[in-house]
């Protein structure tokens, strides 16, 4: 038998006993083909309750202390204020807010007409709010504010009538709690505070704050 017969009969074999092997895995009849691992991407961190940050505007009325009350002659006042917070994903927000509390007209311990009586509140804070499922939300916090509080005194001399201008300042604490609906990117809720805070000569300014407000969330 010549060399190009025997190569002949060599290959017809391989080709009846299944071909020439290649090298790669072969996969047994009847059994599926493993799938490739792939790598799965790491679930995207949910966004905080309220917002990665949330602006909102407030509206209420404000009790004054005794001590105040006396020496403004004005025990309660409307409140209006602005309110904004950055949020981290573990829902814990740092912020602050800035209000004011105009009383108009009010009178001195000494009995003398006060004019153009105007409260003002810095405040910064931080909070932590709770999810109550369907929209609701709970948040509580604290922080320090400044206050500043300024009038007119009206006096009379010699049957001339003027007027002298009264300031105070102040610092203070607060804790305060916050009930909240979201809807999208709208946020409508309840809020009380109280606050402690004293001027520099000690006079008491403490309040109790309640009201509502309205904002967004972003």
């Amino acid at each position: 038998m010549t060399a190009r017969s025997r190569f002949g009969l060599v290959a017809l074999c391989l080709a009846m006993c299944g071909g020439i092997p290649d090298g790669r895995a072969q996969t047994a009849p009847g059994q599926a083909e493993t799938p490739k691992a792939t790598a799965e991407a790491p679930p995207a961190p949910r966004e905080p309750l309220l917002g990665r940050g949330h602006l909102w505007l407030k509206l209420g009325r404000t009790d004054l202390d005794t001590a105040a009350a006396d020496e403004w002659g004005v025990d309660r006042v409307n409140y209006l204020g602005l309110e904004g917070y950055y949020g981290s994903h573990n829902n814990l927000y740092f912020g602050g807010e800035l209000g004011t509390s105009r009383a108009g007209t009010g009178m001195t311990a000494s009995g003398n007409e006060l004019r153009d009586v105007d409260f003002w509140w810095m405040e910064m804070n931080e909070k932590f709010a709770f999810d109550l499922k369907h929209g609701l939300t709970i948040d509580a916090g604290l922080g320090w504010s400044l206050f500043y509080v300024n009038g007119d005194e009206v006096l009379t001399q010699s049957g001339q009538e003027f007027t002298d201008p009264l300031a105070d300042i102040g610092l203070g604490a607060q804790i305060f709690v916050d009930f909240n609906w979201r809807a999208r990117h709208l946020l409508l809720g309840l809020d009380a505070k109280y606050q402690w805070a004293f001027d520099v000569i000690d006079i008491d300014y403490s309040n109790v704050r309640l009201g509502a407000h309205v904002g967004v969330a972003f």
